[in-house]
């Protein structure tokens, strides 16, 4: 897991929330998902490919900024030799370690569907 932000997480979360549900919606609005039709794949059409692929990454990447956000904010903040910060992955309870290695799949899945 990463050292970056609770926050950074929680946004990320958010915007992928609504592109997913945007792009969704373009893709009804531009053609009723006419190009996620088997047929327009055995041709090879890239707009039908391009949209699948997006469409299988995003929840992917909103699955690792979903499970990062309830870890981050269940974990909380931990007081080390006087300063406040985010509560290292060493200290987490077991249960959050194990979401760890599951969840870092996920987001290589994500980008590995971007390239």
């Amino acid at each position: 897991m990463t050292h970056l932000s609770d926050f950074s997480f929680l946004q990320r979360m958010v915007s992928f929330g609504y592109l997913y549900i945007w792009y969704t919606y373009r893709v009804w609005t531009l053609d009723r998902f006419k190009c996620l039709n088997p047929k327009r794949f055995k041709q090879g059409e890239l707009k039908s490919i391009v949209t699948l692929l997006i469409l299988f990454m995003i929840p992917f990447q909103l699955f690792y900024d979903i499970t990062s956000v309830k870890i981050k904010y269940e974990e909380g903040f931990a007081s080390l030799l006087g300063n406040i910060i985010t509560k290292p992955e060493m200290m987490w309870t077991k249960a959050d370690q194990g979401l760890v290695i599951p969840t870092e799949y996920s987001l290589c899945i994500g980008f590995s569907l971007q390239t």
